[in-house]
């Protein structure tokens, strides 16, 4: 369960403790982990955790790692898997939904960000070393499952596995555990040769939405034109539509299933809640690594709210803002302001008119990066920006 000290979604650098159940040969073992930067650190128990000069029993890297929710066994709630491509499994549960949901976006964005770092400076992961000199270890320990293995052991089963290991002396525990972790190293290929098989692809959620849509020859990623259409189709007289949150499992489990791009029915029973699609949907957009309105832009489009005099200048200027956005941004911010001005017209029955869907989206699609009490300062323009955007589309969004 995590002691929940600190999470962000923005800089991956922290540290938190978790109890967590890692697949072995001899099934589930408890461990208590810390999240620190790219890495989740393992050791025999908390107050060993908590010492700063205390080595690690082992460390797993977040490169390459996959992000999932479990599903398995229908009473371990509000956990989630971290895992390899090789098999090496990490179970974490939290106590609650929402700090389960705050977890899984930041070991997610961990993820995203070591992937891309490695893409930039590859250099810095060819060779991962302990200070003594001997390879890095990855996961603490043995053989985890493979492909046409059984379902995951239940959580009870691991609790007593665990009570048989904490008999065990930890000098011995520990030698066992690096033996395996050096054995596991020798074995795991390089990232150029999992990315060419396929194995590892880059994220969704958290990714560049230019190189995504390149990537998949489209202007608006699809699943979001899948989501919107959805809502359209299922939701505008929902009350609160947008501003109500959906379960948040839920919510990642329709995430997961974008991101692995497996095939999903929204009309299914599971999502008849359409409030899971719309928090998948606002999910996706705060999760952009530079938002929806580029950071770039960011001040001017501020300084065309808040500087000119008139309504009329305003509308001017932030049309000639709109028209140097990227194409692929135009092109899926006009697809998700077409949509809003629909739940917007539905705002008698749904009770979200324009300023209820701009306070919204406001802060979402246009961000940056600075002093927290600055930036609120902001807000009322942020959001008046997204108003008018829906209020004055016609003459906002003139761009051929």
């Amino acid at each position: 369960h995590f002691s929940h000290t600190h999470t962000t979604h923005t800089t991956p650098s922290l540290y938190s403790r978790s109890t967590t159940l890692c697949r072995g040969k001899g099934g589930w073992q408890k461990v208590y982990t810390s999240l620190d930067n790219f890495q989740l650190k393992f050791f025999t128990d908390h107050k060993i955790a908590m010492d700063p000069a205390t080595k690690p029993l082992g460390t797993f890297h977040l490169l390459q790692a996959n992000v999932c929710t479990y599903t398995k066994e229908k009473k371990v709630k509000h956990s989630f898997m971290v895992s390899s491509p090789f098999g090496e499994q990490f179970l974490l549960q939290a106590e609650t939904a929402t700090l389960m949901n705050d977890w899984y976006s930041t070991i997610q964005t961990c993820v995203h960000k070591a992937n891309e770092d490695y893409k930039l400076h590859p250099d810095k992961y060819a060779d991962l070393r302990l200070d003594d000199g001997e390879i890095s270890p990855k996961v603490l320990v043995g053989k985890g499952r493979r492909k046409g293995s059984k379902d995951i052991q239940p959580l009870s089963v691991a609790i007593d596995e665990d009570e048989e290991l904490d008999n065990m002396e930890l000098s011995d525990k520990s030698d066992r555990i690096r033996n395996r972790l050096r054995r596991l190293m020798a074995r795991r290929p390089q990232m150029e040769t999992l990315q060419k098989k396929g194995i590892i692809e880059d994220p969704v959620f958290g990714a560049d939405l230019a190189k995504y849509c390149e990537c998949k020859k489209v202007l608006v990623p699809q699943f979001l034109v899948q989501f919107m259409e959805h809502i359209e189709a299922n939701g505008l007289d929902t009350v609160g539509l947008y501003r109500l949150s959906g379960n948040a499992a839920s919510v990642q489990k329709l995430r997961c299933l974008v991101e692995q791009d497996s095939p999903f029915n929204l009309d299914d029973a599971e999502w008849a809640d359409i409030n899971i699609v719309t928090g998948c949907l606002k999910l996706y957009f705060r999760e952009l690594p530079d938002p929806l309105i580029p950071a770039s832009q960011f001040q001017k489009f501020i300084d065309a709210a808040k500087l000119a005099p008139t309504p009329a200048q305003r509308i001017s200027g932030l049309a000639d803002q709109v028209k140097e956005l990227p194409k692929i941004n135009y092109c899926t911010l006009v697809a998700l302001m077409k949509h809003l001005r629909k739940v917007m017209d539905n705002g008698a029955v749904n009770m979200m008119r324009s300023q209820n869907v701009s306070i919204v989206f406001g802060p979402t699609l246009l961000r940056a990066e600075g002093d927290p009490f600055e930036m609120a300062k902001l807000t009322p323009f942020q959001n008046g920006i997204v108003e008018l955007m829906l209020t004055e589309f016609e003459k906002i969004f003139t761009r051929k």
